[in-house]
């Protein structure tokens, strides 16, 4: 892959002229006296047909703006005069960001449309503020605003939050730009170095197959089954070749079985001890543990039966992560680790299987 160097100083250098050293210096500054910022409306009640419309404004939910990748350009819905008469109007130049759920996803609006109240509009704000600039403002203030944001059936984020957020700005909109444009570039990088790895993770998927299903003959060349059909056997999972046998799990590891997850959830979690493993940090790219728990001498010892060993394979078969494995390679000076229920483990070497 090759990599990519991005010259930041490319874009900063050479501010215009006739701008004033006085205008070369940055403020504070809360957002809600930058831009005018409004919370949107919904139409009552939502699931209303009356609302809606194969024709009109685009009606935005919070998918739209997180698969819009910053620029809101369609959206899945449309809303009737009705509905935009119970709705918030938002129009190209404007920028959104979502208060509600997924908290703090910034886009800049490209269409006509209206909003929700899962969402604040800003507006008003180009005599102080490039938009892109804005947009990259928000984002860095995602973390601040989801840890400030009210708990219930779902997250939600108050206006007043918003609005008395305390920003540093360039007072030059000329420098807010060159800032942007680095900042811009350096995602449109990201966004082709995601689109390379995930074809090369579909590549690597098709020759997982291949090889696991195949091998590779004298020659280091995948056995093809429909041009070397002497090279196979018809066995229970299929053709295999010939030189392969069948053998089950169970004939090859000591032991096959779940984790256990201590009483109490997260209530019994320390910062240091016995390091639990979670299916969170079981990944193919290995085994991560900058989020790791730990739990009590107290408690592992009521879970002896869950202990893990290196080299242990750790499988999930619950939760967003099913199927995902990992190598248990505990860094040095690592106490015994356990794992929860909803993981599984093959170890090899020792050959133990977890779940």
């Amino acid at each position: 892959m090759n990599v990519v160097k991005i010259d930041s100083q490319k874009y900063l250098n050479g501010l215009r002229p006739d701008e004033s050293q006085s205008q070369l210096g940055w403020y504070s500054s809360n957002l809600g006296a930058i831009a005018r910022i409004r919370r949107g409306a919904s139409p009552r009640p939502i699931d209303s047909p009356q609302w809606f419309s194969e024709e009109g404004p685009g009606w935005v939910r919070i998918s739209d703006v997180t698969e819009a990748k910053g620029r809101l350009t369609k959206t899945t819905q449309k809303l009737s005069y009705q509905g935009v008469e119970r709705s918030v109007p938002v129009h190209p130049g404007d920028v959104l960001m979502s208060i509600c759920a997924t908290i703090g996803e910034p886009v800049s609006v490209e269409m006509e449309a209206c909003i929700h109240d899962g969402f604040v509009v800003f507006d008003q704000f180009e005599e102080t503020l490039n938009k892109r600039f804005l947009l990259h403002l928000l984002r860095s203030l995602t973390k601040s605003f989801k840890n400030q944001g009210q708990t219930g059936t779902q997250a939600n984020l108050n206006t007043e939050i918003v609005k008395k957020a305390l920003v540093n700005i360039p007072i030059s909109i000329y420098e807010q730009s060159r800032i942007a444009a680095v900042l811009d570039t350096l995602d449109a990088t990201i966004e082709k170095s995601e689109a390379l790895i995930s074809k090369l993770k579909q590549v690597r998927a098709g020759m997982l197959h291949d090889l696991l299903t195949c091998g590779v003959d004298e020659n280091g060349r995948i056995r093809d089954p429909e041009y070397a059909q002497e090279q196979f056997v018809t066995s229970q999972i299929g053709f295999i070749p010939n030189t392969w046998k069948l053998e089950r799990l169970s004939s090859l590891c000591i032991h096959i079985g779940s984790g256990s997850t201590p009483r109490g959830g997260q209530d019994v979690y320390k910062t240091s001890g016995i390091m639990f493993i979670r299916s969170q940090n079981v990944t193919f790219e290995g085994l991560l543990i900058d989020n790791v728990v730990y739990i009590s001498d107290e408690i592992n010892a009521a879970m002896k039966h869950s202990e893990i060993f290196p080299n242990d394979v750790l499988f999930n078969i619950t939760g967003a992560s099913i199927l995902d494995f990992g190598l248990f390679k505990p860094p040095p000076r690592v106490d015994p680790a356990r794992h929860p229920s909803h993981g599984k483990i093959i170890p090899t070497g020792r050959c133990r299987f977890w779940s």
